[in-house]
């Protein structure tokens, strides 16, 4: 049980997982299984015999059966005073709650909570951790020594309404039962899957790795397993995710194992959908005239495309030094790069600075945009384009030569004339000197 509760805390990112069980007589709840991630302190001798109404609210919502869902604490209504102020006490941020059944009423729960900040699991984590909570209830239904008729029939109802598909196989991994999730998603009827071999629903090319799973779980060197395969039923295969745990009653021989079956076509359809449109993505970026560079500011690019390369050659033939790889700039120009990086950076838009790279005998100029990238965690990704603007500046400084100068004798014209004179006056102004000019009449 703390194991399957560290596995769910993990899943949706809690500090801790728990078990409490009721005592309606005396209206109290104890804490029975905690799990806890490193760093968080145990609240378990704490939550022996607490009493229902140290949280009224909470309670109120579990034994109507339903889920207690708190994603801020700091946001509890006015009329939830007594449970803000015991979790308040316990230092809890965020809890969710699945309470577990046994003759109709509660007989537990199964919670997850933060001591660090508000609720990071979304809707779709849900129906998996009330998964973990009719597991949990299994489990519990299972513990008592004496197997009675009662007993047998609260087994076969947790089995029947379980929301995870679930098969039963026998020490020959054959299956002997499986609920109607797991008939839906094979895709047989439940008659006609038992007495069948659990490898014939795997395709070839699966049956292999599975079968090395389970000799060792036959062995009993692993008592549980888990191994995403594909399962072909009566229509097309289907990625799934097989949890597979060894059924030793009261530690002996084993009978057989208990399989729980994950659809994973969704993903693998999200995933191999981000693949393609990854490799897309790559394959435009590597063929952009443009230079392109990502990179996390301090650390090495994690991409360049050729073009970048090309620049980076055509820059170090002309003349400008190389270090480490990349083209030695003034101080200065480093500097309001890193600036122009900063703004990007913090606003969540892109930048652009054009500059001029000082060459012997040349002047190449670049102009460069950047672009800050969304991002998961902490550090800021930045993509970097990089175009080579020196003809637009060589053409543009010709087109101003030709509206200066005759184009036979290559002298000023009078339009040039008048703008020296102009700067001339202008540079003068309030001076004593004076602007001098002679007027020779050809």
């Amino acid at each position: 049980l703390v194991d399957v509760l560290g596995s769910g805390s993990t899943f949706i990112g809690t500090d801790r997982g728990f078990v409490v069980r009721y005592d309606h007589d005396a209206r109290t709840i104890s804490m029975t299984h905690e799990w806890c991630a490193p760093g968080i302190p145990p609240a378990f001798e704490r939550e022996q015999d607490r009493p229902f109404d140290d949280m009224p609210q909470e309670q109120a919502r579990l034994l109507r059966h339903e889920i207690n869902e708190i994603r801020d604490v700091s946001h509890l209504p006015e009329d939830w005073e007594a449970d803000a102020e015991y979790l308040a006490e316990e230092g809890i941020t965020a809890i969710l709650e699945f309470p577990f059944l046994r003759d109709g009423r509660v007989a537990g729960l199964v919670g997850f909570d933060n001591l660090t900040g508000p609720a990071t699991w979304i809707a779709q984590d849900l129906p998996v951790l009330r998964s973990v909570a009719a597991l949990v209830e299994h489990a519990f239904e299972r513990g008592g020594s004496v197997r009675t008729g009662g007993d047998v029939d609260r087994r076969l109802e947790v089995f029947e309404r379980s929301p995870i598909a679930i098969l039963v196989v026998d020490s020959q991994a054959r299956i002997v039962a499986a609920n109607d999730v797991a008939s839906r998603l094979v895709g047989r009827a439940r008659d006609a899957l038992h007495g069948v071999a659990l490898e014939e629903l795997l395709q070839r090319d699966d049956a292999a790795g599975f079968r090395a799973e389970w000799a060792e779980l036959g062995s009993g060197a692993l008592d549980s397993c888990s191994v995403e395969v594909r399962l072909h039923g009566g229509g097309p295969s289907r990625w799934c995710r097989l949890d597979v745990l060894a059924d030793r009653p009261y530690g002996g021989e084993l009978v057989g194992w208990t399989v729980h079956v994950w659809d994973l076509s969704d993903q693998r359809l999200v995933v191999d959908e981000l693949e393609r449109t990854e490799a897309r993505f790559s394959s435009l970026v590597a063929a952009l005239p443009e230079g392109s560079i990502q990179f996390v500011p301090g650390r090495p690019p994690e991409f360049v495309n050729q073009a970048a390369i090309d620049l980076r050659d055509r820059l170090v033939a002309a003349g400008v030094a190389d270090v480490d790889g990349w083209p030695d700039l003034p101080e200065e120009l480093v500097a309001r790069l890193r600036e122009s990086m900063l703004r990007a950076i913090d606003s969540s838009s892109q930048e652009v600075v054009e500059f001029p790279v000082s060459a012997p005998g040349a002047v190449i100029w670049l102009e460069c945009t950047l672009i800050p990238q969304p991002q998961d965690g902490d550090d800021p990704i930045v993509l970097v384009v990089l175009r080579d603007t020196t003809s637009g500046h060589q053409h543009r400084a010709e087109l101003e030569h030709q509206a200066n100068h005759d184009h036979l004798p290559g002298l000023p014209t009078r339009v040039a004339f008048l703008s020296r004179l102009t700067a001339a006056c202008g540079a003068v102004g309030d001076l004593p000197d004076s602007v001098g000019l002679l007027f020779v009449d050809l």
